[in-house]
């Protein structure tokens, strides 16, 4: 989601209009790619997986998906991604008696 909303941002402000947004979005961006891989490293699908009724038939293999711990790097990666939205939220927050209604 946050991935898709950066992108949507991007598309927004395409022309420059908030010329300080451009390189917020594009942190975020990098921010949003590390969390997901941090957490997509916390699943594994093991080749080993054991026989019986499931995914590929009756008595065929199992593929089987072990979840790690997280580790510190996890909770930084996520914590990362939640200080710059908040950047992001803080200009909005900036502009807006600068808006019209």
């Amino acid at each position: 989601m946050t991935s898709h909303g950066v992108h949507y941002m991007q598309d927004v402000n395409g022309d420059g209009i908030v010329p300080t947004l451009a390189p917020m979005l594009t942190d975020l961006g990098r921010a949003s790619d590390d969390m997901r891989d941090a957490v997509e490293a916390l699943f594994q699908i093991f080749s080993g997986g054991g026989y019986g009724y499931g995914g590929y038939g009756p008595g065929g293999y199992v593929p089987t998906i072990s979840l790690a711990r997280p580790q510190p790097s996890t909770w930084t990666a996520i914590d990362y991604v939640d200080q710059k939205k908040n950047d992001i939220y803080a200009l909005v927050d900036s502009l807006q008696p600068a808006c019209l209604p």
